[in-house]
């Protein structure tokens, strides 16, 4: 009589357990305590102006960042030992976040973004009232090619090594992460004949 009567506890106990666990999943309770998640950036790439070896070369680096920012988080852009950043600093640098144009400046403030260099490193901090949703495009200019708040004068030289591709890392605290693949090649002198064509009236 003792062992049937635990027996039935033990098996109320198990159905009242499954019975909360369905419950709590068809109402979508466990949902809200999902964590945001590490992902790779999406749609990666960087154009540079001059991809000879040696030479001074702006870059346009775009990218997708899935889970987004939020305020105090920063994107770090980490160049291979060989590229030289030199005077690259804050007013050579742009960013644009869902295609628009963002304030930048040495430190972070109310819709503006930090901008740092050191070393290999250049690094975008987050404006202090506001991050970046998930899913958005952001292009970073490096170079003369900034030109949004204040105008780029200095460019990061190439490598000198020829017919070899490097890895520029995406990073930061934000929680996506990724890289981009960039090739120093020597420059081409492409010839050839064109037929002459006159028109005479």
């Amino acid at each position: 009589m003792i062992h049937t009567a635990t027996t039935v506890r033990t098996l109320q106990a198990v159905a009242m357990t499954v019975g909360i666990a369905l419950f709590l999943w068809s109402t979508g309770l466990p949902t809200l305590f999902r964590f945001a998640e590490a992902s790779s950036i999406t749609s990666a790439s960087d154009t540079l102006s001059s991809s000879a070896p040696s030479a001074a070369s702006n870059h346009t680096i775009a990218f997708t960042t899935p889970n987004g920012l939020v305020v105090g988080q920063t994107i770090q852009l980490t160049f291979p030992a060989g590229f030289t950043l030199g005077s690259v600093g804050e007013d050579d640098t742009d960013i644009l976040v869902n295609g628009l144009s963002s304030s930048t400046a040495a430190s972070a403030a109310a819709g503006v973004w930090g901008v740092s260099v050191s070393g290999q490193v250049v690094t975008f901090e987050t404006p202090t009232d506001s991050g970046v949703a998930s899913a958005t495009p952001i292009t970073i200019r490096i170079g003369t090619n900034a030109v949004s708040f204040g105008t780029g004068t200095n460019r990061i030289t190439n490598p000198s090594a020829t017919t070899t591709t490097y890895t520029i890392d995406i990073g930061g605290s934000m929680s996506d992460s990724g890289q981009v693949r960039v090739a120093i090649v020597d420059q081409v002198v492409v010839s050839a004949n064109v037929d002459t064509s006159l028109t005479f009236t």
